[in-house]
């Protein structure tokens, strides 16, 4: 019996695998596809919430998520894609290339979202004898997701591509995704072109994904090394970037973000990243400088005016700040639920910020409350920790503080009821 169900399909090749296949003697290639093999099967037990089948063949594999939850099996699917770089990059064959001065050989990935079919599919032998029955998936949104794994030879940043369904699915939850639009394709089957978009940002590192804190600081040195002899590769900065970021080694996550920003300086997260990592290091004036530069290009990336609204408390220009975060509030975009609920809070946070330190405490308890229905128990914690000093002002209010004990009760009562 077979079922048509929601799935998002990832497809793995090995770019320029066939090249190397024609001057390598058999044992080497040999190892090299059980490399390759025992790389996808570490990356796929990191990531398996979520699937429901994959096959693993020579120097491919394809894997199938299929769960409730479409957006969040898109989002594994980016997460196992970036997760199978990191751990391809650092191996064996790649770290030999590496020392003879060759760049990596790098993974092409494809990502789909569509409906196939799944249940128990009659198996033939090659005189179409039946043998048995399996359970299979069939449809065109797999082999597309091969075709469009296809044009990561041509690709600038993370060499990730994705379908326009897979696409929107993400931005309808994920809006701090970036793709670069791949131009509109006409694949065999499809009476209609298909737009292909690569992800320009898709990275999200941790110490796991390399096994512990000693892998992880021997696999940045590994990739630092990689870096020396591909200094162009977005991707790869972008990824040294997140782990510096992960690290809390904000001078580190400055100097890579100003060489990607050299390369390109139209990736919206790098600026982001460079804002923030400036800020923590208490360049405000600088944070600001790049604040604006994001705003100018992506007025609906709540975050820059988040940041620049910190700096500019701060530099207690407080009304500056609180026009900030006005801004960011009206330039929320509308389709992304998640960036809302985030920046929300923190915008409205700051500008509670500023009027308490300007003495307007009617203005800040107002601004206190938006806040919280915003951020919930998240900001509220934040809030009683307060560690800038922000509503030092307020500390002795007896409103202040019964709003903070009130709010917690009432959490408290609904998670009893």
């Amino acid at each position: 019996m077979t079922k048509t169900i929601d799935a998002t399909i990832l497809f793995v090749d090995v770019m320029d695998s066939m090249e190397i296949a024609n001057y390598w003697d058999t044992k080497k290639y040999r190892n090299f596809l059980n490399e390759f093999q025992e790389t996808m099967q570490d990356g796929i037990c990191l990531h398996k919430d979520g699937i429901k089948d994959f096959k693993i063949a020579g120097d491919e594999t394809v894997v199938f998520y299929s769960s409730k939850d479409i957006g969040k099996d898109i989002v594994n699917a980016v997460c196992l894609a970036n997760t199978l770089k990191i751990l391809w990059y650092t191996r064996p064959t790649n770290r030999r290339r590496i020392s003879d001065g060759k760049k990596v050989l790098d993974l092409g990935i494809g990502i789909n979202t569509g409906k196939i079919t799944y249940g128990e599919m009659p198996v033939y032998n090659e005189l179409k004898k039946f043998i048995k029955r399996k359970k299979t998936f069939e449809g065109l949104p797999i082999s597309l997701a091969k075709r469009i794994e296809g044009f990561s030879r041509d690709g600038r940043y993370s060499r990730i591509m994705v379908g326009p369904r897979t696409m929107t699915e993400l931005n309808k939850q994920h809006h701090a995704y970036e793709c670069e639009f791949m131009g509109l394709q006409k694949f065999k089957g499809m009476s209609q072109e298909t737009p292909v978009f690569e992800l320009k940002s898709c990275y999200s590192t941790d110490a796991a994904i390399l096994g512990g804190d000693k892998g992880f600081d021997w696999a940045i040195k590994q990739l630092e090394r990689i870096k020396v002899f591909d200094p162009s590769n977005i991707w790869l900065l972008m990824t040294l970037i997140d782990i510096y970021c992960y690290k809390k080694n904000y001078k580190k996550v400055e100097i890579y973000c100003k060489e990607a920003v050299g390369i390109d300086d139209k990736v919206r997260n790098i600026l982001f990243e460079l804002a923030s990592s400036l800020e923590e290091q208490k360049k405000y004036d600088e944070a600001i400088f790049y604040c604006d530069k994001g705003i100018n290009s992506w007025m609906d990336y709540t975050g820059f005016y988040m940041i620049k609204a910190a700096c500019l408390i701060f530099l207690e220009r407080y009304d500056d700040a609180i026009k900030t975060c006005i801004n960011g509030i009206n330039n929320f975009p509308k389709e992304c639920t998640i960036c809302r609920r985030t920046y929300g809070s923190a915008l409205y946070y700051n500008i509670a910020a500023a009027h308490a330190r300007k003495g307007d405490r009617a203005r800040a308890l107002a601004n206190i409350r938006t806040a919280i229905k915003y951020g919930g128990r998240e900001l509220i914690e934040i809030l009683k920790k307060d560690k800038d000093g922000d509503f030092c002002n307020l500390y002795g209010d007896n409103e202040f503080k019964q709003l903070k004990e009130g709010i917690l009760k009432k959490n408290n009562r609904r998670r009893k009821n």
